[in-house]
């Protein structure tokens, strides 16, 4: 993998990150704006006059919710503006009809607040799909890149360094005054290691932890490692890598932890019908995952996470482990009945499709 191929994986990467940031915050910023919207609209004096009113104000609200979902499900800048045009429609609905009932200019201040947080996050959002026409150009040019001309070569750098930096810019750690949503998706690192993640003190020599900490959700200061699966003194450094993009993965795309399967066939039967709620959640999951693989990033981490995920929440798959116990026995069981080793798997899958050789894309943190 050359320069510029590196270079591209990097930008696409950031982008699907970018994504999946502006998303989780349009959904929090929804949630805090529809509880104001409710808020004040119980506020309203209601009375036979304007029970119909009322009524209209309730259903307004709940198309707020349903469009801003809509929203976070649109893919292209198009689709996000059209449904943008019938949400603002209905928020100013309430808030003409707070204006006319003389509503308390503090709360209609305040409903006007967390409008403007959460509009603020849907034009950030539209920004980033427009982003998406520029990596496209990036791509086409590079597949023909021994054809191109100097000045194409030129074009092909300049849209890189103009990618980079604008990912740069809208990574950088938010001001306080920003959600703490926000915040908490910079937290996750070795250094604020929690339950799920391991330490590396014990893989690490103290050079190394001085120099390297890595993050799975700040993708400031990138770095490109490639190792060899068979050599066993990088075990270790592959095993903290799965482990952490796990978790990463898990929380981006809100995974459902399912029940792992046993011996009992009575008790798998209860695991399946406990886990099925989970596997339709989890599936929605894997499509909004697949679609990422296919745009942004293309990595055999994540394509391993994909198939695991697939495995593991196929409710065919989990029929057959409840009628055949044998199955502990086959690689299946790697998927179904011991999620704690999951990360295996995954590795087991590169090796399998990476003809023996992982290339690992780390983000990582360099300490002074």
């Amino acid at each position: 993998m050359n320069k510029i191929e590196n270079r591209i994986e990097k930008i696409k990467e950031e982008h699907i990150f970018l994504l999946k940031t502006v998303r989780d915050n349009i959904t929090s910023n929804k949630n805090s704006f529809v509880k104001e919207a409710s808020d004040v609209i119980n506020a309203l004096e209601i009375d036979e006059k304007n029970i119909k009113k009322y009524e209209a104000l309730v259903k307004a609200q709940e198309l707020i919710a349903s469009l801003t979902e809509e929203i976070v499900s649109a893919k292209t800048p198009s689709e996000v503006s059209n449904i943008r045009k019938k949400l603002n429609y209905y928020i100013n609905k309430i808030k003409t009809e707070l204006k006319n009932r003389n509503m308390d200019e503090d709360k209609i201040e305040k409903y006007q607040e967390k409008n403007q947080d959460l509009k603020k996050e849907i034009a950030k959002y539209i920004r980033f799909l427009k982003r998406e026409d520029n990596i496209n150009e990036i791509e086409r040019l590079y597949s023909n890149y021994e054809n191109l001309s100097n000045e194409e070569i030129n074009t092909l750098k300049k849209a890189l360094s103009r990618e980079r930096n604008y990912n740069t810019r809208n990574m950088k750690p938010p001001k306080k005054t920003e959600k703490n949503l926000v915040k908490e998706n910079n937290k996750l690192s070795y250094s604020t290691s929690n339950k799920d993640s391991v330490s590396t003190s014990e893989t690490q020599t103290n050079d190394d932890k001085n120099k390297l900490s890595y993050s799975a959700s700040n993708m400031g200061s990138i770095g490109m490692v490639d190792v060899q699966i068979s050599d066993d003194k990088n075990n270790s450094l592959i095993n903290h890598y799965f482990k952490e993009k796990i978790t990463l993965w898990n929380r981006q795309y809100k995974i459902l932890a399912t029940y792992d399967y046993n011996q009992s066939r009575i008790s798998n039967l209860i695991i399946f019908f406990c886990n099925i709620p989970k596997n339709i959640h989890n599936k929605k999951a894997i499509k909004l995952m697949k679609h990422d693989y296919k745009h942004y990033y293309r990595g055999y981490d994540f394509a391993s996470f994909i198939e695991y995920q697939t495995k593991r929440n196929s409710i065919k798959n989990g029929l057959r482990f409840v009628l055949n116990k044998t199955l502990l026995y086959t690689d299946e069981s790697n998927c179904l009945s011991n999620h704690d080793e999951c990360y295996k798997w995954l590795i087991e899958y590169c090796n399998a499709h990476g003809q023996k050789k992982l290339f690992i894309k780390k983000y990582a943190n360099y300490h002074a």
